[in-house]
This record gives structure tokens, sequence and C-alpha cells, in this order.
């Protein structure tokens, strides 16, 4: 852990050159908070301009800014969020963690347009059938299962996030992932 966040803090301070795979991970991790969260977003974005056809980045870009959009009611990020989700799929069909991220993007889209007031029935249909497309074909999908726990905790179904959370708690705890 300490010398990760070494290597944030040098990324922060512009003091390292960071290879692919480690400006995939660092910009990941500092778009997951709120702190650095633009930051993250940035390295993403510089990284999928550096490897276009990189799936795992695109999707990875579209959880970041659908995060970011989510956090600051811009929906204008979501779109760009969707448009990465959309690349992402397009290198990567069918992918489990493309299909886990996108259901992610469309919780928190869908999230944003109720506040506003906003169309939700298509919105929720294609959400929902995401979701249960992700049950169906990966069952056992930790990410996929707290993505869905995300899912039913904004669609205000307490007790379907709460099986979802325990499931993916004790799933992950039996493969020796722990959050």
């Amino acid at each position: 852990y300490a010398e990760a966040e070494r290597m944030v803090e040098d990324l922060i301070r512009g003091r390292k050159q960071l290879d692919d795979y480690e400006l995939l991970f660092v910009g990941y991790a500092l778009a997951d908070t709120h702190v650095h969260q633009a930051e993250g977003v940035a390295k993403l974005t510089q990284l999928v301009q550096r490897r276009p056809s990189w799936g795992l980045a695109r999707a990875m870009l579209a959880h970041a800014l659908a995060n970011l959009g989510g956090d600051f009611d811009r929906r204008d990020t979501i779109v760009a969020a969707k448009e990465q989700l959309n690349i992402a799929d397009a290198i990567l069909p069918n992918n489990r963690f493309v299909n886990a991220v996108g259901l992610h993007v469309l919780t928190v889209e869908r999230v944003l347009a109720a506040q506003h007031g906003l169309q939700l029935a298509e919105l929720d249909s294609a959400v929902s059938q995401l979701a249960s497309m992700l049950a169906e074909q990966h069952p056992k999908y930790l990410y996929g299962r707290i993505m869905r726990a995300r899912y039913f905790s904004a669609m205000n179904h307490p007790e379907l996030a709460l099986t979802e959370s325990t499931l993916a708690r004790e799933e992950g705890g039996a493969s020796g992932v722990t959050s």
C-alpha cells in the first residue's frame, strides 16, 4: 500500500512518467476519490488518447466519467461516459467488465434523470435489461454483483441490494477478494 501511495504522490506532483499499466490503475484510483477525481479522469483520458484501441482503458474511463458526472450533476459527462462505453463495447463485445461498467453508467444516468424529472421509461428498461443480463450470464462475477447492488439501491430496492451485497461479500471472501 505504501508503494502505491508513493506512486500516486509522484503522479500528482508530476515527478514520474508512468507506463500505460501504471497510468491505467493510478488514473482509476485517483478517479475513484473525490479529492483527485478530475485528475484521474485526465490521466485515463491521456491513456485513451495514447492507446485508443485499449477497451479496458475506455471502460475504466467510462466508469470514472460516470462517477464525476454523478457527483457533480453533469449530464454532459454522462454523455461522454456513454461514448467511451460504446467504444469499449465495440472493442470488447459481450465483455463482463464492460457490461458491469455499463450498468454503473446507466444507473448513474438514471439517478440524474430522475432528479431532473426527465422521462425514465426507456432508461429504466435499458438498465433493467443490463442488470438481468449480467445476473444471467455472469451470476458469480464479483464486480457485476457490486454494480447490481448499487443499481438495486438506486432503484430503491434495499432488499435486493442487500442480497447482492451479501453474496458479493461472501463470494469475494471465498475467492480472497475482500472488497
